[in-house]
This record gives structure tokens, C-alpha cells and sequence, in this order.
């Protein structure tokens, strides 16, 4: 039996004593069913449309978390939410229970083995496509549409998303209430979609909470891949966010001295990014400098193998690194992507010997430079650990430059080089390390 197979017999086998788990608490529930009156601060209570409200005190309270994680941990997928999952939850138990009696010619046992069954088929629903629109920022609209890695980015017009939302035109609505409906669905897709960047793309989950959960997750990744090319690009401090991640705004600043306060100074700086970026100019660092970025695109659609993951995580902490303020939290960002992606092996000792080594065949050329860059690193490396241990050391525009150099050029060597592109396993990006520092 494949690993696959017996993967997916665990999954089916914890499912299945999850909704044991499940149908017995609603037993006990059932049993012990009491007009709601007095309490006016219940644990949790909840209601469907049309089934009614429950309320429950808190030692149900407390079985209902733990039937609910069972079953969360049984699904143990990104294509369904956790949130989906307690509204299936919620559905079985007062579908069950029929506070509201529609189901009058059932048993109770009938009842709650249909809710169970119902349960366990909506857990358990293929994933299917769902294309998700969501606006980004930072990006100039210059130079779209712009396509990479999994992600299609480009302005959208009032045409194209009234064909994107199927039978939604108001003047085929047969009601005045769904013509109203309607027409505020467009109002609010006019006011937040049309006319501005998007980043489109095609996940494949079970609802649409978790298609936007999946959707967020792979742009965020995205815009860490692209914008660690972002500072490639000459004369630019601009970069790629999503709408509440990150912002540009002016800072005015007070600051006096002396005992009489005459002494003082203003100034006013401008915090987040300058501009927006241009999917154009980064292209064109692309091929003027050969910096990799198509290889990134091409990573973030074809993950052949555990080499390739490495190196995308890596890239995704140098981007965050990247658009990061703070120079020392920027500065470990930038730590832990070479140390994600150069020791590969992640063996435990010497590893500071085995970073500076690796570093220094890596991007070194030449014994003078393989010495000098190891001894940068090693130095780097100091600076590192007296962040993260004691939290008081602040990093210079010198050392962060290094940093910063190293681990831009370790990657971009690996995304241009296609002795590494070709790479597919981890052990062969090791051998190739062995070799060069046995011989």
C-alpha cells in the first residue's frame, strides 16, 4: 500500500471517530434539552436560519470545542475552513435536535443519523475551482496586464466583472428585491475592484472561505517572491502589499532639548513606500541584469521537488526582508533566508563552519575572495546572535548592506545558474557543496 493510501485510510479513520465523537454529544445534548430562560450569559450560542437558536452553558461549551477540533484536526486540509467546518458543525446539531420541530416525522435517531451522514458529505466534498479577484497595492497600473507565477495582475473594468459574476444583471432580476440585491453587489464591486489593480488566480477548495484564505496565502507568497527583485530596480523604494499589510504615510516628528526647550528640531519623513512599483521596470531589471526573476515565476508555478521549495522559502524571506522598516528584524529576515537555503542539510553542528563554507563556494570567487567572504559571514553571524539573545543591538547601514548582499546574491547565483535550476532534490545541492570543498 502507498504512502498516499494509507494517508488517506488515516484521514477517513479519524473522521470517522470525530463524527462518533460528534453524534454522541449531541446525544447528550438531546437529553438533556431545556427551554432557555435565565441565563443571560450562555458559553457559546449559536442559530441557523430557519433551525432555530441553542445555547449552551459551559461545560456543553467545552465538549463542543473539543468535538469541533476533532473534527477540524480529522479534515486536516487548507480546502475547507475551519470556519466551514463549525458552520457544518453547527447545522448537524440543530438539524438533529429540530428546536423548531419541522422534522416532526422523524425520530430523533433518524434525524441525527441523516445530520451525521450530511456531515460527513460535506467534510468530505471534492475541491473544485474557484477564481478569486482581490485588490493589491503597490503596484503601478502601468505595464499590466502581468502575469506571474500563478497569479494574473491587471486593472479590472466594470465589463469584465459583470462577466465574471454569472446572471447578475440586474435587468433580468424577476424580483424588486433581487434587482435591489443586485445592484448593490455591482455598487460594491464598482467601489472596491473596478478601476484598480488586481491580482486574479485559481484555487481549488470546497467553499469560498477557504478559496480566499488559499487565494491570500498564494499572493502573499507571490509578493514576497517579486519583491525581493524590488530594490534591483535603480532609484525605486517602491513595493507589492496587500490592502491592510502595509502603508505609506508622513511622519512628523518633535524633538527639543535644553531645560527652556529652545532647542528643538522638526522634521517629517515619509514611512512605507515612496511610489508604486512597476511590473514593466521590474521585467526589464530582468533582462538587462539577468537577476533571475523569470525563474522565480516559473518556481512558483512548476515546485518539482524539496530543493525547490527550500529555495522559494527563502526567496519568500529575503522579499520579506526587503520591504521590512526595522533594520534588525529586516536583518534577521535576511539571516534566516540563507541559512534556510545553504544549510540545506540542517544538521546541527558546525554550523557556522558550514555556513561560511558553503557562502563562500557559493558565490566566492577565487581562494582570496572564498577567505574574505567567509570571514564576513562569520561576522554576520555574530551580529545575529546578539539580536536575537539580547534584543539591544542595533545594526549599522554597513553591516546590513552585507547582509543583505550575501543572501540577494547567494540566490540570485541559484536562480541563474542552470546547474542548480536543474536541481530537483536536496542531497544533490549538498553533493555539489561536498564536492567543491573536498576538492
Amino acid at each position: 500500500m502507498s504512502n498516499r493510501k494509507k494517508a488517506s485510510k488515516t484521514s477517513s479513520d479519524s473522521l470517522s471517530k470525530a463524527l462518533e465523537t460528534v453524534a454522541e454529544y449531541i446525544k447528550s445534548i438531546s437529553a438533556n434539552m431545556e427551554e432557555f430562560s435565565g441565563r443571560t450569559n450562555p458559553a457559546i450560542f449559536f442559530s441557523v436560519a430557519d433551525e432555530g437558536t441553542l445555547f449552551l452553558d459551559a461545560a456543553e461549551a467545552e465538549q463542543y470545542r473539543k468535538c469541533l477540533q476533532l473534527l477540524i484536526g480529522a479534515v486536516a486540509s487548507e480546502r475547507i475552513s475551519a470556519k466551514a467546518i463549525e458552520q457544518l458543525y453547527q447545522k448537524a446539531i440543530l438539524e438533529s435536535i429540530d428546536i423548531q420541530e419541522r422534522r416532526r416525522d422523524q425520530s430523533f435517531e433518524k434525524r441525527l443519523d441523516k445530520a451525521i451522514q450530511g456531515l460527513r458529505s460535506a467534510i468530505r466534498t471534492k475541491p473544485y475551482p474557484f477564481q478569486v479577484c482581490y485588490p493589491v497595492e503597490g503596484l503601478a497600473p502601468d505595464g499590466l496586464p502581468f502575469v506571474f507565477g500563478n497569479v494574473t495582475f491587471r486593472v479590472l473594468t466594470a465589463e469584465q466583472t459583470r462577466a465574471q459574476i454569472h446572471g447578475s444583471d440586474p435587468q433580468q432580476a424577476s424580483t424588486k428585491e433581487q434587482h435591489e440585491s443586485l445592484d448593490a453587489i455591482h455598487e460594491m464591486v464598482q467601489e472596491g475592484l473596478v478601476g484598480k489593480p488586481v491580482g486574479i488566480l485559481t484555487v481549488l477548495a470546497t467553499e469560498s472561505e477557504a478559496a480566499k484564505t488559499l487565494a491570500l496565502k498564494e499572493l502573499r507568497l507571490t509578493f514576497d517572491v517579486m519583491n525581493f527583485f524590488s530594490d534591483l530596480i535603480p532609484f525605486s523604494n517602491g513595493y507589492f502589499f496587500l490592502p491592510g499589510d502595509r502603508f505609506r504615510t508622513v511622519v512628523t516628528t518633535l524633538i527639543t532639548s535644553g531645560e527652556d526647550k529652545r532647542n528643538y528640531s522638526v522634521s517629517r519623513q515619509v514611512v512605507g513606500p515612496l511610489a508604486p512599483l512597476s511590473a514593466k521596470m521590474l521585467g526589464d531589471v530582468d533582462q538587462t541584469r539577468k537577476v533571475g526573476l523569470s525563474a522565480a515565476s516559473q518556481l512558483l508555478v512548476k515546485r518539482k521537488g524539496d530543493f525547490q521549495e527550500r529555495l522559494l522559502s527563502a526567496i519568500q524571506w529575503a522579499g520579506r526582508a526587503t520591504t521590512e522598516n526595522r533594520k534588525e528584524q529586516a536583518f534577521l529576515l535576511y539571516a534566516i533566508a540563507l541559512e534556510s537555503l545553504v544549510l540545506a542539510d540542517n544538521e546541527k553542528d558546525e554550523l557556522l563552519y558550514r555556513l561560511r563554507t558553503r557562502v563562500a563556494h557559493l558565490i566566492g570567487e577565487g581562494v582570496p575572495s572564498r577567505k574574505q567572504l567567509s570571514k564576513q559571514v562569520k561576522d554576520l553571524y555574530g551580529i545575529r546572535s546578539q539580536i536575537v539573545h539580547s534584543g539591544k543591538y542595533q545594526v549599522t547601514d554597513a553591516d546590513f548592506g552585507r547582509i543583505r548582499l550575501v543572501a540577494k546574491s547567494c540566490i540570485i547565483r541559484i536562480l541563474t545558474d542552470q546547474t542548480f535550476i536543474s536541481m530537483e532534490s536536496t542531497k544533490d545541492f549538498i553533493s555539489w557543496f561536498d564536492d567543491r570543498i573536498l576538492n
